[in-house]
């Protein structure tokens, strides 16, 4: 019986080991989180440090949205480094699918579009 609980804790600790997340600023809301198979599930906010060489500061906002199973999943949105955004866009799949919506990096919009992939 004591080598069942010590291989149940063992493999339990391993599993929470296994976990990666963050915490939103002021807030108990879960982002960037990767499963324990390394997938990543749910909100997503990618900040400059998350894109090294690139004009981001590294606690300025460069991306969000969704992902389930490792695949983009709904409504994204992308940012210039002014921090203006810069798309909106729906993914399904990890793919882009249905509305897109691009800005100038004024902010002014650029561009709207609603497309559906084929066969994809």
């Amino acid at each position: 019986m004591k080598l069942f609980i010590t291989s149940v804790f063992i493999f339990s600790t391993s599993a929470i080991n296994a976990q990666s997340f963050e915490l939103l600023p002021n807030s108990k809301d879960t982002i960037n989180f990767i499963d324990q198979v390394g997938k990543k599930q749910g909100k997503w906010v990618l900040m400059g440090k998350h894109k090294p060489g690139n004009c981001f500061k590294p606690e300025q906002k460069a991306e969000e949205g969704a992902y389930k199973e490792n695949r983009k999943v709904g409504k994204w949105n992308e940012f210039y480094c002014n921090g203006n955004k810069k798309n909106d866009l729906t993914f399904q799949n990890g793919r882009p699918d249905g509305y897109a919506i691009m800005y100038y990096e004024n902010g002014n919009k650029k561009k709207k579009e609603t497309g559906k992939i084929i066969n994809g």
